[in-house]
């Protein structure tokens, strides 16, 4: 009996020791985390976009709360790690700096215009140095139309070629290039924006998701408000599932929000393959490969509702341009392998493969157009080491292709141009 008493307080000195050993483990670590993030506040060198840049909307239609965003009207920002001064007109939509926010006015005729997220829209490189700006200058001679803007996924750029479509063939005009930019997370999100019309499109301004028209009875709310609310709060509390997103948004996006974003971003740097476990990823052998069964419909209707609006786009351009830009090196590397892509590849490959190939729609991976630039050396190296030439890369070489560089945007550029020069001759 007396040996059982001696083990159990010998057990509870250990577990007593233990717990104080974690206990001031935890403590050095949420101090030294407070340190570096009052030190990484003061220099920020993760936040590289203005949030002042965005304009939010939310509704409440019927007894759901829809929110979705675009870009802010009338509004340019430097920002200094970048040396990139980002400017919008009237409309929300980005310019160049000698350019009036004003009073913008567009001619749809015989112009290029870009749709899709923030490598169309040019995220870390001035406007001009886009590759949408620096083909629409060769072929042209003036500034392409850049309706993108960073976070757009398929629904978002969906609505917007359907409403520019309805602007056209109600102002009987034809423009000379469309260039629909398709990225990895575009297939994220999707179903939320069915309430948007874009058949109701009449001007330019409507191409901004949020001066949208809404086919069903809304009501308007500010945001910020929202919070105040107890319902809100009581909707959250109760969804257990969403508890550990909303643990990320209370520790990385809340209390270290930069010494969160440091050290995924030093982790991801490692290795491609590591950004993909940390951000996520959607590499699979085929469209529909591992996909949920709720999301099954969703893709499907999305994928159908993207390509009848292409077509319909292609009805009233040119040219039209469906651009796939790879996500990092894995990417790159599975291509050259023959590996699983990611999933928004497949979507762009069936679409180029099985609907469009007599048509005026010319579809262009920038994987090739960067396997092609790059020597056998560098090649060998970057299926070794998983990484590229530094002149690849835009502000930060986190294995990024998403947000090209000016180089990189070059590149991208001739190879629009060789197809476009193609077609034509």
């Amino acid at each position: 009996m007396r040996n059982k008493i001696s083990n159990f307080f010998k057990l509870r000195k250990k577990i007593n020791i233990l717990s104080i050993n974690i206990i001031i483990f935890l403590f050095l670590i949420f101090s030294v985390a407070s340190v570096l993030e009052i030190i990484l506040r003061r220099t920020n060198p993760y936040s590289l976009f203005p949030k002042e840049m965005t304009s939010k909307k939310g509704l409440i239609i019927g007894s759901k709360y829809l929110s979705f965003y675009d870009g802010k009207s009338e509004i340019e920002k430097y920002e200094p790690k970048t040396k990139v001064l980002y400017k919008h007109n009237n409309y929300g939509f980005r310019i160049d700096e000698d350019e009036s926010m004003n009073n913008f006015s567009y001619n749809l005729s015989n112009s290029l215009i870009t749709i899709g997220d923030s490598t169309s829209y040019g995220l870390n490189i001035d406007n001009q140095n886009t590759f949408a700006n620096l083909l629409s200058q060769e072929i042209l001679k003036r500034n392409a139309y850049n309706f993108s803007y960073p976070g757009m996924n398929l629904e978002s750029i969906t609505y917007k070629m359907i409403c520019l479509n309805n602007i056209l063939e109600q102002k009987k005009l034809r423009n000379k290039i469309t260039i629909i930019g398709l990225y990895y997370n575009d297939i994220e999100d999707l179903g939320r924006l069915n309430n948007l019309d874009p058949n109701e499109c009449k001007e330019i301004k409507n191409v901004n998701l949020t001066n949208a028209e809404i086919n069903s009875k809304f009501l308007e709310i500010d945001i910020s408000k929202r919070l105040t609310k107890k319902s809100y709060w009581i909707e959250r509390i109760t969804n257990f599932e969403k508890y550990p997103f909303y643990l990320d948004i209370l520790i990385c996006r809340k209390l270290f929000s930069r010494t969160c974003s440091i050290v995924k971003f030093s982790i991801s740097n490692v290795h491609p393959r590591l950004k993909s476990y940390i951000f996520g990823s959607h590499e699979v052998d085929s469209l529909y490969g591992r996909l949920p069964k709720d999301y099954f419909e969703i893709l499907e209707n999305n994928k159908n509702n993207f390509q009848d609006a292409l077509n319909g786009i292609s009805l009233n351009s040119d040219l039209v341009f469906l651009f796939y830009i790879p996500r990092h090196e894995i990417d790159l590397i599975n291509s050259l392998k023959q590996k699983n892509r990611e999933r928004v590849f497949y979507l762009f490959k069936e679409i180029c493969e099985n609907e469009i190939k007599k048509s005026n729609i010319i579809c262009i991976d920038g994987t090739d157009a960067i396997t092609e630039s790059i020597s056998e050396d560098i090649r060998k190296r970057l299926i070794k080491t998983g990484r590229l030439p530094n002149k690849y890369y835009s502000y930060l070489p986190t294995f990024d292709m998403g947000h090209p560089s000016k180089f990189l945007s070059k590149i991208y550029k001739e190879r629009i141009l060789k197809e476009y020069e193609r077609y034509f001759n």
